[in-house]
Order: structure tokens, then C-alpha cells, then sequence
């Protein structure tokens, strides 16, 4: 089965000849100052922008039908949106590919990411079932690390001011920072090249 070319690589495959030609019209440009760094990088950007949060409704299944689609990202704003023809068949999603929150149309295979999710009130994106209520979090190494629960049931009611990983970091280096502080207030050698030699903590 054929890789799809223009689907493949977010659309950007730094080998291909058309991403050659264009990188060096780009370099071109700059050298002779038509194009300042800033312009330069923003078009270098939206080179390799590919295909996130796009809808590929429209495109003609042709396009897609019976071929490999690697190292791509469509994922979507919103779980279970639209994206591809809903008529394309054979196409096989694989690689590191991130379908996420994307609705594939049936008879086509996916073998990357392909979750459906939402931010909760925790400020953490969960995994949602249909009706999309939460049913795991997206990283949950993230909670395991510090102890949290991944039960929706204690998901808070009220929209969190922070992420509840970013305030555990926080809490974490705040812990850290104080046992260092009790450490040193024990120890008067510590405490006096603190006071006198401007240490940091």
C-alpha cells in the first residue's frame, strides 16, 4: 500500500523535492532581504502546519482511498468531530499519527492515537465516552505522580483557577523549599553563610 504523499507528514516531508524547492525559495528570499526573520519564520511555520484542526470533508475520497497515512496530526478542538470524506475507504492511519478527537469514517483502519477528550473543571483534559462525560484523564501519569484521583466522581464542581497538576507542582516545590528552609533554620553554620554570604535557597 502506497504512502499518501500529500497527507502523510502533516503534510511537511522535509525530503521531498516540492519541501526542498520551497525551503530554498524561502532561504532565498531572506538572504536578499525580501523576507525579514520574522516573515521567514512565520512562513517556515505554516509549511509544516499540516492539517490540525482542519475539516477535509470537502476533499474528494480519491484523495485519501487505500493508501498509508503516517506521521500526521488532524486532531480536532472538539471530541468526535468530522474530518475526513465520509466516503474514503482502505486507509490505514498508522505511525505517529494523532487522530484526536476525530470521528473516522468506517472501513478504514487506525493504529496511532485516536482518543475522544474535553477539559474538565480540574483544567485537565479527560477522555469522554459519547455523551461526553469524563472517564479518565488524558495523562494519568500525571496523577498518579502526584497522588491524584483519576475517579470523575471527584472531579470538582466548580471550574479550577489552575490546572490541578500545575497547583500539585507547585505545592511540590513549595514542600521542597520549605524543607530546605527547616533544614538550614537547624543548622546555624547554614543559616549564617544564608544571612551573610547572600546564598539562595
Amino acid at each position: 500500500m502506497a504512502i499518501n504523499q500529500k497527507y502523510s507528514y502533516n503534510g511537511y516531508d522535509p525530503k521531498t523535492q516540492e519541501i526542498i524547492d520551497k525551503k530554498a525559495e524561502l532561504d532565498l528570499l531572506f538572504r536578499q532581504r525580501i523576507l525579514n526573520r520574522k516573515e521567514y519564520s512565520a512562513a517556515i511555520t505554516a509549511m509544516k502546519s499540516g492539517w490540525k484542526r482542519k475539516s477535509l470533508i470537502n476533499e474528494p475520497a480519491s484523495d485519501f482511498n487505500n493508501t498509508e497515512i503516517v506521521n500526521s496530526t488532524f486532531t480536532q478542538s472538539e471530541p468526535f468531530t468530522d474530518v475526513f470524506p465520509p466516503d474514503m475507504i482502505g486507509v490505514i492511519f498508522r505511525a505517529s499519527c494523532n487522530l484526536g478527537n476525530c470521528n473516522v469514517p468506517p472501513g478504514n483502519t487506525v493504529e496511532c492515537f485516536n482518543k475522544q477528550y474535553k477539559m474538565q473543571n480540574d483544567g485537565e483534559y479527560w477522555v469522554v465516552d459519547t455523551q461526553l462525560k469524563p472517564i479518565e484523564p488524558l495523562s494519568p501519569k500525571q496523577y498518579d505522580k502526584y497522588g491524584l484521583s483519576k475517579d470523575p466522581k471527584d472531579l470538582p464542581t466548580e471550574t479550577m483557577r489552575e490546572s490541578v497538576i500545575w497547583e500539585a507542582e507547585i505545592n511540590r516545590i513549595k514542600e521542597i523549599r520549605k524543607n530546605k528552609i527547616l533544614a538550614i533554620a537547624n543548622d546555624p553554620i547554614e543559616l549564617d553563610k544564608l544571612i551573610n554570604e547572600g546564598g539562595e535557597l
